[in-house]
């Protein structure tokens, strides 16, 4: 009879000879990456005040080096042109991006290889989770199919970004038809049938948002995007506070956390990991690159964007059927956004023959702005307008009421300077004139 040592050593030696199946989840580790910053204006969020909070692009990595991606962060142009993602989302927030902060910078010096990219997830559409995807144009990118609905049906001049990815060619090519945001917690796609990953459905943030269940050698995760920011925002919804968002729907997204919540308490170990998540747990299968909360010393505000521009220049007014006049038109425009502005414009005219005449309009509007070209916007404008005429014969002024509604081109110039060109009619209701105003403008602007 063979004495324990010797059993002992005859299962080591065939322990050597037959090693044991690896896990899928033993090959994968997670990296985390900080692509900048943002802070959130407290009323698109119920009054939570978030302060800067990072954003995270995360990337798992095999023992084979393939990688697969969740989110991909914030890029330069989302993060400075307005008009890029959407002007309306720079209201809600102001955001900071270093330079190489960017998603592929920083993944090459983490040596990690953005052609091994083989799939992208996508939490949700916003600029800042979704920045950098058509860097990633061998990838398959994965993203709830109510969600790609909502970014086709945006439009150039409402969002480029969305516009451009809705309509990549080489995008969401493997959307999972189960994940339509019908319900929390649901699809349950497995990514890559192996159960290491699996897609769920948590809408609310947006119609189709989506996190991934990951399973590592240290224990499970859930990537969440903004269906779990962070802690502290999760906290603020427990507590009882509506959550919000620039297109949050409330009562899905209290309904996708108590999903979350559910699957805490039914996983044993869960870590959950926000898109703008400030506390990553210390863990060897987790990587966290360059953290970093506080912004650099000028992050980018829309506020600071704010200017106004006086513009003066030549002028044609023309009432009715009476012949058109030369004068003057000034205006002072303020830009509450890059494309909301306030206007007030002046315009006198002086007939040069004939009857001594003078006549012009002065109205208040709001203009909205939307780019066209490179370096062009187009606006239109709409709002009350004063018409004056001065009569023909007994020299006396009368006045109007109306509306004025126009648009034209603004080019802005990079500079001190804008060259504005316009045209405006208004309808006057009195004495004055039943007929249509016409002015045409063009005004070289100086920012004040």
């Amino acid at each position: 009879m063979q004495s324990r040592p010797a059993l002992l050593a005859v299962f080591f030696l065939f322990s050597l000879g037959h090693p044991r199946a690896e896990t899928p989840s033993a090959r994968w580790k997670l990296h985390v990456f900080t692509t900048g910053r943002d802070r959130i204006a407290p009323s698109f969020l119920g009054g939570f005040v978030t302060g800067w909070s990072p954003i995270q692009a995360y990337v798992l990595e095999n023992s084979d080096h393939k990688l697969i991606l969740f989110d991909t962060g914030l890029n330069h142009q989302a993060a400075t042109d307005p008009f890029y993602c959407n002007c309306w989302t720079h209201v809600a927030a102001d955001y900071d991006l270093r330079a190489g902060e960017d998603l592929p910078t920083q993944m090459q010096r983490a040596g990690l290889e953005p052609a091994n990219v083989t799939h992208v997830v996508l939490s949700h559409p916003h600029s800042d989770h979704t920045g950098e995807v058509m860097s990633f144009a061998s990838a398959q990118v994965w993203i709830g199919a109510r969600d790609l609905e909502w970014a086709a049906g945006q439009s150039t001049v409402r969002a480029v970004h969305l516009w451009e990815f809705a309509n990549a060619p080489h995008l969401h090519r493997d959307i999972p038809s189960s994940l339509t945001g019908e319900g929390q917690g649901g699809g349950g796609v497995d990514l890559l049938g192996d159960g290491t990953l699996t897609l769920l459905s948590f809408p609310g943030h947006t119609p189709g948002s989506q996190a991934l269940l990951v399973k590592l050698p240290n224990g499970p995760l859930l990537l969440a995007g903004d269906a779990y920011a962070n802690t502290r925002a999760a906290q603020w919804v427990r507590s009882g506070h509506a959550p919000g968002g620039l297109h949050a729907k409330a009562p899905q997204m209290a309904k996708s956390l108590a999903a979350i919540d559910a699957l805490i308490a039914a996983t044993p170990g869960l870590v959950v990991l926000g898109g703008h998540e400030s506390e990553i747990p210390p863990r060897a299968d987790i990587v966290v690159h360059a953290f970093s909360v506080e912004p650099t010393a000028a992050p980018l505000s829309i506020w600071d964007e704010s200017r106004a521009t006086l513009s003066l220049g030549p002028a044609v007014t023309s009432v009715g059927p009476s012949s058109p006049t030369l004068g003057v038109y000034g205006g002072l425009t303020y830009d509450v956004l890059p494309c909301f502005s306030l206007d007030t414009v002046v315009n006198t005219s002086f007939r040069l023959s004939g009857n001594a005449r003078r006549l012009g309009n002065t109205y208040l509007d709001a203009r909205y702005n939307f780019p066209i070209a490179e370096n062009f916007l187009a606006f239109v404008n709409a709002g009350p307008a004063l018409l004056f005429v001065e009569s023909d014969h007994d020299g006396q002024f009368a006045f109007a009421s109306g509306a004025v509604f126009g648009g034209g081109l603004l080019r802005h110039l990079g500079s001190a300077f804008d060259l504005r060109a316009d045209v405006t009619a208004s309808f006057a209701f009195g004495d004055v004139s039943q007929h249509l105003a016409l002015t045409a403008g063009l005004g070289l602007g100086m920012r004040l």
